[in-house]
């Protein structure tokens, strides 16, 4: 099937392929910043561009963690709490991160938001990969890289005009806020996301 007949599927299988574009979203978010205003706030606090450089560095091997330590603790279907609990990981992490002008909470906030969404990533990977059959696979896990390309454009964009508007600071409260509202959809939907899918049981 294409992404579009995917689409076409069901009430419940629309659901689900929602529920993983959100996932894929909120993954991608915070490696958008890290290539959009997580220097220029880092700068904004007076931190060397080496210092800087470092804290990306940080939020980079939060996914390498999550990928090496947490991969065997993400569970996939309706009951796995793994996309909440990093979708909470992220929305903190980014909403939260203005208010602790500080070397070490920050350090400790990218390794946060970037073990969130490396859980996430793995979450909504293995999910696409075991509720459709092999033959769906690839234009199910296109869905994933929509949602990732949907946060690559919408969330810079999104910061910069509320940043030209109210200040950049504000712009993190804004976002950090859309992840914990986007994170409470996602977990509203999972009792109906995987229905009709493998994973009902």
């Amino acid at each position: 099937k294409t992404a579009y007949e995917i689409y076409q599927c069901d009430w419940s299988s629309d659901v689900c392929s929602s529920d993983l574009v959100m996932c894929a979203y909120l993954s991608a978010l915070p490696f958008s910043l890290s290539m959009s205003f997580y220097p220029l706030l880092f700068k904004d606090f007076g931190f060397s561009p080496e210092t800087s450089g470092l804290f990306l560095a940080l939020r980079a091997a939060g996914s390498i963690g999550a990928g090496l330590i947490a991969a065997r603790f993400v569970q996939s279907g309706p009951r796995s709490l793994s996309p909440v609990v990093a979708g909470l990981s992220v929305a903190c992490a980014v909403g939260l991160i203005p208010a602790i002008n500080h070397a070490a909470p920050i350090a400790l906030s990218m390794v946060l938001v970037g073990l969130g969404s490396g859980v996430m990533t793995l979450y909504f990977q293995i999910t696409m990969s075991e509720v459709t059959d092999l033959t769906e696979r690839g234009s199910a896990l296109a869905l994933g890289g929509l949602g990732w390309g949907l946060s690559h454009f919408t969330t810079p964009l999104a910061l910069g005009w509320i940043s030209d508007h109210y200040g950049m600071i504000p712009g993190f409260y804004c976002i950090g806020s859309f992840a914990l509202l986007w994170t409470g959809v996602i977990a509203l939907l999972r009792p109906w996301a995987f229905m009709h899918t493998k994973l009902a049981n």
